[in-house]
């Protein structure tokens, strides 16, 4: 059977739909500060290029640190739990954001954000709701919503902000976190932790990862003996992967450090900026839906990567050169989205591949952990090329980065064929 032929069965569908909810629900609550942020701080007594830089993407690094105990717990536990975990601690943290008085408040409401880290846990319930010549398909849905409700946080941010403040926008985060609690609450399907395939404790798992274990060594009494070279065979095959979205991650928030000024100074859109940012997302929209359908049909998903972050080194490049125009910035928005919003969406489905079922919330949750803790050093060492070089520095940053990942795929992404599916 052609893959392009299999459709999703219903209760795949609904399963797909209703956590594609929670997830852009989620992210739509943390991205709507993005294109406003940077204007937002200039007020504040206590800013710094260096403090702007870690309101933006200190969630990640709280993400960071929370993914991976979320993602094993949840292998226990079951993935509703945790889920239902990380949208309380969210909800508080944007509670915290709205009433502070200082960007040190801020950062640390956006750092209790981020403690809600449940994105491991949702994108290993797709895969396990899912069937793997489905699984494509269902993530790239996810990862469809994440990018749209990225989009849409363009055109509400700007909105919202003029009529309530950024203040406001912290409100209206913490109630998309409560309607996506009465998703939840009503989502069915979960299956039960008990039918995991359980290698051992949390220790234990966590111990076979980080071991260069050798034939006959036991990591626990409940474990069997581990066989090969443990690290090599689990985490090498995924390196690139884990490598190219800590990237494209870290240049998010290190641009938009810029990009609002930037937006903010066009004479055409200097009362309409959401105007300009929904133009920018309904085009590069357009090119995302068939390019990852398209890769799908020719099973070109790796070749496809290579050309995604070809078109953000482009992006970035313009950026440096025309940003100032109106036509240049919109073009480079374009093409950065277009390029980001592929990965997003392929990043993932090629790790579910590769991970074992009684693994898949570790491997998915050592991925987000990469994933967030990018967004963290973006906007950490972010802040700090602004305050050296400006936006040269800034986008030289990112074009570096991005060039060492294209030149690791291309060099390494074979590793992944050759070790073969992770266990």
């Amino acid at each position: 059977m052609h893959l392009n032929k299999v459709q999703l069965l219903p209760l795949e569908r609904q399963a797909v739909i209703r956590l594609a909810c929670i997830s852009s629900l989620r992210l739509l609550g943390l991205f709507i500060i993005l294109p406003v942020f940077a204007l937002y701080a200039q007020a504040f007594p206590d800013i710094t290029p260096l403090k702007v830089g870690l309101a933006m993407g200190i969630y990640g690094l709280t993400q960071a640190l929370f993914q991976l105990p979320f993602g094993l717990l949840s292998d226990r536990y079951g993935r509703k739990p945790m889920i239902l975990l990380g949208l309380l601690l969210f909800i508080g943290g944007s509670l915290w954001a709205a009433l502070s008085t200082s960007l040190l408040g801020v950062i640390m409401g956006r750092a209790l954000q981020g403690m809600g880290a449940f994105g491991s846990v949702l994108l290993a319930w797709v895969s396990d709701l899912t069937r793997e010549e489905v699984r494509l398909r269902a993530m790239a849905s996810v990862g469809l919503t994440i990018g749209l409700a990225f989009g849409v946080s363009f055109v509400l941010g700007p909105l919202l902000s003029d009529s309530f403040g950024v203040r406001g926008l912290f409100f209206f985060a913490a109630l998309l976190g409560a309607f996506s609690l009465v998703v939840l609450a009503f989502f069915r399907g979960a299956p039960n932790p008990s039918s995991f395939p359980q290698s051992g404790s949390v220790t234990a798992q966590l111990t076979s990862l980080v071991i260069p274990a050798q034939a006959g060594i036991q990591v626990s009494s409940t474990q069997p003996p581990l066989r090969g070279h443990v690290l090599k065979a689990q985490i090498i095959p995924l390196l690139p992967i884990y490598f190219g979205v800590g990237v494209i991650h870290a240049t998010l928030p290190a641009l938009f450090l810029k990009i609002p000024l930037w937006v903010a100074a066009l004479p055409e859109f200097s009362n309409s900026t959401s105007l300009f940012y929904l133009s920018v997302f309904v085009l590069s929209g357009c090119f995302v839906l068939p390019l990852i359908f398209y890769a799908e049909r020719l099973g070109k998903i790796i070749t496809f990567q290579r050309y995604s972050i070809a078109a953000l080194i482009l992006a970035e490049g313009i950026f440096l050169s025309f940003h100032e125009t109106v036509y240049g910035l919109a073009f480079g928005l374009c093409l950065f989205f277009v390029g980001f919003n592929y990965l997003e969406a392929s990043l993932p489905t090629q790790l579910s591949k590769q991970a074992g079922k009684e693994n898949r919330g570790f491997v998915m949750g050592l991925f987000s952990t990469i994933q967030f803790l990018g967004l963290f050093l973006g906007g950490l060492l972010g802040g700090v090329f602004d305050a050296l070089g400006g936006e040269v520095a800034v986008v030289l940053f990112c074009v570096i980065l991005a060039s060492l990942l294209l030149i690791w795929n291309c060099c390494q992404i074979c590793e992944v064929k050759k070790y073969g599916k992770g266990t």
